[in-house]
């Protein structure tokens, strides 16, 4: 497998910046408001500028969006599930059922690289246990809120990246076919709940970690269902298919 080069690294270094300075707001803003002990939801929901570096701007805010909603749920409904009383064990079994939604969701809507990896990661923050509806719905807002930052951080920023972002290598918009997406997803979930089940029977503290970990390897196994195939072409050699 050969491993091309990214299509743009003046645009990837652009997005790097817009989410930096999105967790950077989200963290800010937290820390500076009254509840300053929820300041890692905003730095999730704010991880939604992460997505859709190659898209064209109006493409992009419309992934940033979606990408938003997807954190904002990945700790909306895991609170919720605690807050009615799940064991833990259940919990790290809603936990890799995300796992493997996150990932369908992700080709569903080509949302691109860096994959459920991130919404999964929303989701382990979110299997703490909860006392409250307050505490699920200040979670839930604090989330919006960094999501929130995180679109309009690139609805302002995004003229910094070049106007037509069609250039060699960009990734395109192919979707693979739904029962790919649907067996690269039950391999994930599965995945992801061997290694949070493992990690719990040990009596380790954290099996969210094993399973973000589970997903992350896995999900590069299947990068042609979480990224969009792209092509590149070196000026004096023939054209060569590479998966991002």
């Amino acid at each position: 497998m050969k491993v091309a080069a990214p299509p743009s690294l003046q645009i990837a270094m652009i997005a790097g910046l817009q989410a930096a300075l999105a967790v950077l707001l989200a963290l800010g803003t937290a820390h500076l408001s009254p509840w300053p002990e929820l300041v890692g939801f905003p730095a999730l929901g704010a991880l939604a500028a992460l997505f859709g570096r190659y898209a064209s701007i109006k493409r992009r805010r419309r992934i940033v969006f979606i990408c938003g909603i997807l954190l904002t749920l990945g700790v909306l409904l895991p609170s919720l599930i605690a807050y009615a009383g799940a064991g833990r064990a259940m919990m790290v079994l809603v936990f890799a059922l995300f796992a493997g939604a996150s990932t369908i969701a992700v080709s569903h809507w080509s949302l691109g690289g860096p994959g459920a990896v991130i919404i999964v990661f929303a989701v382990g923050a979110a299997l703490s246990p909860v006392d409250s509806l307050q505490t699920v719905a200040a979670r839930t807002l604090a989330t919006i809120w960094g999501a929130a930052l995180a679109w309009l951080v690139c609805m302002l920023t995004d003229r910094w990246r070049s106007q037509d972002v069609s250039v060699p290598g960009a990734p395109s918009g192919r979707k693979p076919p739904f029962n790919h997406q649907l067996i690269a997803a039950s391999r994930i979930t599965a995945g992801a709940a061997l290694a949070a089940l493992v990690t719990h029977a040990a009596g380790w503290q954290y099996p969210a970690w094993a399973a973000i970990g589970a997903v992350a390897v896995m999900q590069g196994g299947h990068l042609h269902i979480t990224l969009r195939s792209g092509r590149w072409s070196p000026p004096s050699c023939s054209s060569s298919s590479s998966r991002n």
